[in-house]
């Protein structure tokens, strides 16, 4: 359960104060990624959350041909698979040694294609 559906389970009162708002937006130069990646292709994209997932669909996103989506953990993953309809490369740990590890395997996988 999420932790404040925790605390109520075990009679406890919790409230969810937000730290952060999310607001969808066009990641900065955007329209120059498109470019690029028509130009070199698109290996892999790093979805860091579930969030990340739907502000993706929300922007009409969407992974050009071939593009593996990475996702960083399961819940994560389940959005990308929930969202995107695609089954993602889950990063064993959430660790940046993880992820560049991941994305070196991947990248020798990609280059035997």
């Amino acid at each position: 359960p999420l932790p404040e559906e925790a605390v109520r389970q075990v009679g406890g009162r919790a409230e969810n104060i937000p730290a952060y708002r999310m607001r969808p937006a066009p990641p900065p130069g955007m329209g120059g990624y498109e470019e690029l990646w028509e130009e070199t292709g698109l290996d892999a994209v790093v979805f860091g959350s579930a969030a990340l997932v739907r502000a993706w669909r929300d922007l009409d996103l969407s992974l050009p041909k071939g593009t593996v989506p990475v996702a960083w953990g399961k819940v994560c993953a389940g959005a990308v698979r929930e969202v995107l309809g695609q089954n993602p490369l889950i990063l064993p740990e959430p660790t940046l040694e993880a992820l560049a590890a991941s994305l070196a395997d991947l990248n020798n996988k990609i280059k035997w294609r």
